[in-house]
């Protein structure tokens, strides 16, 4: 139904338009959303949400693929799931868009999931060698991964983790993947792990009280 295909440059593309309207539409799904945030590498969230309120999602951190149902091992969430206690109490966005976050995503590398009419069903976006911990330096970082809900279900999000696994060309390869999400997103926690991620790193009450941010690692 899908190709896969691999995007140095996003802005070079006709897709770019489509990009920014996945992301739009996938803006509430993260935690903080996506319209709140500086850019794809932000790391203080405290000027988001009351730290003396508990929030919980069943949403990732910036790997939310949002790919239907659980069963199929390839989701975040149950379709329909919704995020709950995610209300922003500061730094309201004027137009409620994600802009900053986009102009700054636009900056890494791509993988589409395109059907025959070119139309992009959904994205992930990652970086090589970014430093999101000093201690691993070499790697790729995926970054952000959204579709559109009318296309969740379809085992995308798995196909996205595969291709930067194992598919992309020689020089972007790289023997270490590196994510992060947050302690009470179980469902991607446990994506991750079956997929052979270990926990490398947590930031105890990174995102409010009792909710650690958590970065995980492959080596593939």
């Amino acid at each position: 139904m899908y190709r896969y295909e691999f995007i140095p440059d996003i802005k070079q593309t006709k897709y770019l338009n489509q990009v920014w309207d996945i992301l739009c539409e996938c803006d509430k799904d993260f935690v903080p959303p996506l319209s709140y945030r500086n850019d794809t590498k932000q790391k203080d969230f405290s000027n988001i949400y009351q730290k003396n309120k508990q929030l919980t999602a069943d949403h990732n951190d910036e790997i939310v693929s949002n790919d239907g149902k659980v069963s199929e091992k390839t989701s975040e969430k149950t379709e329909g799931d919704k995020p709950t206690g995610n209300k922003p109490i500061e730094n309201e966005p004027t137009e409620n868009k994600p802009t900053e976050y986009f102009n700054n995503m636009i900056q890494q590398h791509f993988i589409l999931a395109i059907d025959e009419n070119d139309y992009v069903a959904g994205f992930l976006s990652f970086k090589i060698d970014y430093a999101a911990l000093e201690e691993i330096t070499k790697n790729i970082y995926m970054s952000t991964a959204c579709i559109r809900k009318k296309d969740r279900g379809k085992r995308i999000s798995g196909e996205f983790y595969e291709y930067v696994e194992y598919k992309l060309p020689e020089e972007y390869r790289r023997d270490k993947i590196l994510t992060r999400t947050w302690s009470t997103n179980e469902k991607q926690i446990h994506i991750f792990t079956k997929r052979g991620y270990k926990p490398v790193k947590v930031l105890p009450n990174d995102r409010g009280p009792g909710i650690d941010t958590i970065y995980f690692l492959k080596q593939v």
